[in-house]
């Protein structure tokens, strides 16, 4: 049974630190399991992704991540990428071409940019259009290196005006598998192909997903009306 205490507390044993998330007055009812639907899609998708759980009330289920900027009480160096590059996340300005130049710039490996652009090719697909720059962020790991975070806040969402917030190539309202494409030539990401289609195989799955959660079948398909779909 799930137990929850105040993070104002010094840490129990067995117990980790979470973010619990709650709906607003505009959210859906189901928003917790469907970013929790979410997750799930992101690990099956190869997205480095922290521990989650979908906790059940008497009338609603919410959202739980757990916190990679913790290691019991000792907090994780990290900076979200507005930190890094003064970007204002409440106003559009950044493109993934620009994280993944600051992400090699500053990890200094590939396979760090790989993670970058899995992520990228998900957010795509799945139509979460809230990706601005304080959901992205990088963390000085204990052998003081830099690491693209885990992923954190991917749900679907419209967006500003129905365009992402971090453009591919500059394109933020119809961002194509072209765009992936280029951007994978662009930064010398040679199994692009490989990527896309296994983001790709997962995300197709997105209603087996939700049937499996708890989703009701109608918010599912409202949602995956507005996948992007590639062949």
């Amino acid at each position: 049974k799930n137990q929850i205490i105040p993070a104002n507390q010094s840490l129990k044993r067995g117990f980790s630190h979470y973010m619990l998330k709650f709906a607003n007055s505009q959210d859906s009812l189901e928003i917790g399991k469907l970013e929790y639907v979410y997750s799930i899609m992101a690990k099956d998708a190869k997205i480095d992704m922290p521990e989650t759980k979908l906790l059940k009330g008497k009338k609603n289920s919410y959202f739980a991540i757990k916190r990679f900027d913790r290691k019991g009480d000792e907090r994780v160096h990290i900076h979200s990428l507005a930190a890094l590059v003064h970007s204002d996340f409440r106003f559009p300005s950044i493109d993934y071409d620009d994280i993944l130049n600051l992400t090699l710039h500053l990890t200094k490996d590939i396979n760090e940019v790989i993670k970058v652009y899995r992520l990228a090719v998900f957010n795509l697909l799945t139509y979460n259009r809230d990706d601005h720059a304080k959901n992205f962020s990088f963390l000085l790991n204990s052998d003081n290196k830099w690491e693209f975070a885990p992923a954190y806040d991917l749900t679907f969402s419209y967006g500003v005006n129905g365009e992402h917030a971090t453009t591919y190539l500059n394109e933020g309202k119809n961002p194509t598998k072209s765009h992936l494409e280029k951007l994978a030539l662009k930064h010398n990401i040679k199994e692009y192909k490989t990527i896309i289609e296994e983001v790709n195989q997962i995300v197709k799955n997105f209603k087996k997903y939700c049937k499996e959660i708890g989703v009701s079948s109608k918010y599912a398909n409202e949602v995956f009306s507005s996948f992007v779909k590639f062949d």
